[in-house]
């Protein structure tokens, strides 16, 4: 709660042959607080993104468990390294200054990559199957308009784009793209989740690839969620919500389902409690994950 700041003098009481007594006199310091907050080594990500993670505010009492928790939060972004960050010769430094009753945090970040592209291709079923899919873990809508930002795309602020592609031409394709904002409105740790996709099966003959519409299944959907950090019983809490809808579109398509042409919808809500305290994403020592 603040106490960090102590004096402690020493007093010998008694000497009696070859004993000593002593008495250790504490006098406890003023409450000390939170000054400069530094975030360093943020060469891609915005230092906004970092600095609404932590629990150390300027101003605020200083708390070792704030802090930890601050450390805890850096690690689990996935856009630094977690062992650097968790490191104590590396990761962050602790200044006191018992005069002014202040303590300053540097928190000394290391970017890693953390874009994905796949690419890739696949013989199966006298058919080619070729996959492409690119997803971005730091992406920026904000900066999308400004042209310096484009290294090749916009990053920075944290938010996830993905686009995925497969097909093997006339029989199969398929296609999905998702987008997730951590911090909606960037002002609350409330995550928004939304995406689509879409997939498209013929009977067309595998062998030699013929264009045949008589018998198809089309499968496509979209959902939207919203997961909001509570604060009780604890700030490990997470709620989230979330809304899909799901279209199936049959014709002549006897396979798998009651019937063989026709439209159906599929509306859903799911409703999620869950509770992660793990030090960091990848290779966690300490803290439990729960879902329900």
């Amino acid at each position: 709660r603040g106490y960090l700041f102590c004096n402690v003098i020493p007093v010998e009481m008694n000497i009696v042959g070859d004993s000593v007594d002593v008495e250790i006199r504490m006098i406890q310091g003023k409450p000390a607080t939170f000054h400069n907050i530094i975030i360093n080594g943020n060469t891609i990500t915005n230092e906004k993104i970092v600095r609404r993670q932590v629990f150390t505010k300027p101003g605020y009492l200083y708390s070792q468990s704030s802090f930890e928790r601050s450390v805890r939060e850096i690690s689990s972004m996935g856009h630094f390294d977690p062992e650097h960050a968790m490191d104590p010769s590396k990761g962050y430094t602790i200044i006191p200054n018992q005069m002014t009753n202040t303590v300053d945090v540097a928190y000394n970040v290391l970017e890693k990559p953390n874009s994905q592209l796949e690419l890739s291709g696949g013989w199966g079923g006298y058919s080619f199957v070729g996959t492409l899919g690119v997803s971005f873990n730091n992406f920026s809508i904000k900066r999308m308009f400004d042209k310096k930002a484009w290294r090749p795309v916009p990053l920075g602020d944290a938010q996830v784009l993905s686009l995925r592609f497969q097909t093997n031409g006339t029989y199969y394709t398929a296609a999905s793209v998702s987008f997730m904002e951590p911090w909606l409105f960037g002002k609350k740790p409330t995550s928004l989740n939304i995406s689509g996709y879409y997939t498209r099966q013929t009977n067309s003959y595998l062998a030699f690839n013929i264009l045949n519409n008589d018998e198809f299944m089309e499968v496509y959907g979209f959902a939207a969620g919203i997961g909001k950090r509570l604060k009780w019983p604890d700030n490990y809490f997470v709620l989230y919500n979330q809304l899909s809808w799901q279209t199936y579109k049959l014709q002549n398509w006897a396979y798998q389902f009651m019937f063989d042409t026709g439209i159906s919808h599929n509306l859903s809500y799911t409703l999620s409690l869950s509770r992660n305290s793990t030090d960091q994403q990848i290779y966690p020592r300490q803290g439990s994950n729960f879902s329900a």
